[in-house]
Formats: structure tokens, sequence, C-alpha cells
């Protein structure tokens, strides 16, 4: 650390990690000693998934003005205003050097870690150590050909990611938001997600890739946030074989295949829409009672006396109902969800007319002009 800290925390501590372009990219607010440690356990984690450590540093900030919603306002005040250059910092790759050659791995606590940094520093031969693995890992992350980016490919343009473990979370997290938002409004035009994995030689292209962590919230969670997304051309990955490539048609099988596919976990509000989605296509069966949850109740009475019809014998009434429960359905997709069927037809004074697809060349966070 480059500064003198207390041993003893008494106060809230926000530390942040900031990237080698001046960018927050991660935070935690904590309230002891061993909740600091185990932010920079979970950073050391982190980084050792990826295939090498970025140049990171961790900034300290005793007491912080805030510590609600504008924290994060104010962590990039503090790095636009200069204020981090007076802050105690811990540089990350020394924290995984710690981890990866210190018996036990990094300690628990921000106290028993700063302890064991000073040791290895006052050991020149640690020390030498230390500024090897740094060096290893810069060359590694400054050799452009031998690393590998990652590209999600939707109908709105491609999401770089890089190879960081930082940048493969980032990845996973979106891979993931696709999944949690399937049958959102939003992504009613997108009829198939691909994803790539390609070396390159262009500086810019992974320049973009490392800047993947801007589309995430930084507090630990990494949400997506797709107003951040930066988006680019899709011919910036014409010519390459996609490592996946998954259709995204709103039914339930095709659903289950995208979460297999990527490896990705069914939220319960996506089940809940892909059910009601089955519903508004097939009508109501035994497996899609079993599956339904919030909406199970407006549909189980109407399920019952469809099976006293199946006994019946009386295909009539038996077809009338299932009709009933898809218009059911469709209502609650519609009014709960946003959800519609596509190519619906939208109303207007001038008739009906069809809804006009997303058009990702007239995105302005598009940049044209890439090549691998």
């Amino acid at each position: 650390m480059n500064n003198d800290t207390e041993s003893l925390q008494s106060e809230p501590m926000v530390l942040f990690n900031v990237d080698e372009n001046g960018k927050p990219v991660d935070f935690g607010l904590c309230r002891n000693d061993y909740e600091c440690g185990a932010y920079l356990v979970r950073q050391v984690e982190l980084a050792l998934d990826g295939a090498y450590i970025p140049k990171e540093t961790v900034y300290c900030q005793p007491d912080p003005e805030w510590t609600d919603e504008r924290l994060p306002g104010l962590l990039n005040e503090y790095i636009s205003q200069n204020d981090i250059e007076d802050m105690a910092s811990l540089d990350l790759r020394s924290l995984t050097f710690i981890h990866e050659t210190v018996e036990g791995g990094l300690p628990d606590s921000m106290y028993s870690i700063l302890q064991c940094l000073e040791k290895l520093t006052d050991d020149f031969k640690a020390y030498r150590l230390m500024q090897e693995y740094d060096t290893f890992h810069e060359k590694k992350a400054n050799h452009i050909s031998a690393r590998t980016v990652s590209a999600v490919e939707t109908d709105r343009g491609i999401l770089l990611f890089n190879d960081s473990g930082r940048g493969l979370n980032c990845l996973d997290r979106c891979l993931q938001f696709h999944a949690d938002n399937y049958f959102s409004p939003d992504f009613r035009n997108m009829n198939e997600l691909n994803l790539y994995h390609f070396s390159t030689t262009n500086a810019e292209v992974l320049r973009k890739a490392n800047e993947c962590a801007c589309m995430f919230t930084p507090d630990g969670e990494y949400r997506f946030v797709h107003s951040r997304a930066r988006y680019l051309p899709r011919e910036l990955v014409s010519g390459i074989k996609p490592a996946q490539s998954c259709s995204t048609s709103k039914d339930m099988g095709s659903f289950h295949t995208f979460l297999s596919r990527f490896g990705l976990k069914e939220t319960e509000q996506a089940r809940e829409i892909a059910v009601l989605t089955e519903i508004r296509h097939r009508g109501i069966t035994a497996e899609q009672m079993e599956k339904l949850s919030v909406y199970r109740n407006s549909f189980g009475r109407m399920y019952d006396r469809l099976q006293r019809y199946v006994s019946m014998g009386d295909s009539i009434m038996y077809k009338a109902l299932q009709q009933a429960a898809m218009d059911k359905a469709a209502q609650i997709l519609r009014s709960e969800y946003d959800v519609l069927p596509k190519g619906r037809t939208i109303s207007t004074n001038e008739g009906n007319i069809k809804e006009k697809p997303d058009n990702p060349d007239k995105r302005k966070n598009c940049n044209h002009g890439l090549k691998i």
C-alpha cells in the first residue's frame, strides 16, 4: 500500500478498483476489516479467472461522503478531480501474487493482507519475484495477437469482451441478461444470438474489448446496463464461424435450448413468461400447470373443467375453453409483461401497420470502420 492506513477500522470504508484507463470497474462499501478482506479476496479470485491479470489499482477511501446510491457518482468525482492520488492504494497484481505464492492464499482481513505485503516488499528475493510477476502479466496484456476477444452478436450489433477474469465475467453476465430478458419487448426483433471467439492484430478492437466493464454496474453484482451497450457493426465478425449459435424464437423449447447452450440460469419471471407463451400458442396442459407459479390460479379451474370435457368427449367445449385459455395467456403477457406475438399489428388512425424492426445501422452507438 502506498500510504499508511489504520490497522483497526472504526468507520465505513469504500474500496474501489480503477482500470488503466482511469475507469471505476468495481467497488464495495466495507464496515469492518474482514469485509475489506473479503472484497480484496473477491477481486483476486475474479482476476485469476482469466488469461492474464489486468493492470488495476484498488483505492481506499475511509468514511466516504455518501454511502447510498450516490456512491458511484462520488467515485467518478474522486477520479475526475484526481483525488485518488492522495488515497491509499493496492496494486491488483500484488494481491494476486500473494494469493498464488503464499501458503493459504490471501489472508481474510485487510490488516493481515497489508502485513503480508509489507513482509514481501522487505524481502529482496520475494520483491524481485513480484516484479517479474508484474512484468509477465504486463507482457501478456500487451501481446495483442495472443489475446482472445469474445463477441456477442444480436440484431443490434456486436458487443466485445476481453479475456481477463473481469471480461469473461462480464460476458457471462451479458448472456444471463439476455436469458433474463428473453421475452422482453426490447428484444422481440432478435431472432438469433451468436457467440464468437477470435484473435486480432487490431489494437482498436482490443481496446474496445477492454472497455467491456463500462457496460456493467461496478457494484459487485455487475448488472448489464443495456443503455450503456457499445454495439459495433456486425460486419466485424463476417467470415468467422460462431463458437455457439442459438435461435431466440419466443417459445419455451427455444428458451430452454438457449439456457442449455450457454449454461445459463432460468429466473422465475422468465419461466412464467415462457409457460404463458406456450399456453398462448397451444393451450393449457398438465405440464404447463405444474410449471406455472404466479398465474397458477388464473388457469387452475379452467384446466380442471378441460379435463372433464376430455372425459366426456366434448370436443366443442374443449376447443372453446382452450381458446379462452390462449386468449387469457395473451392478455396477461400483454398487460403484465408487455410481451406481444411477433409481427403483431398496431392500431393507428391511419389503419393497421406492422411494427418496424430495430435498425442497428441507425443506432448512435454503432461504430463503423473496425476490422479484425
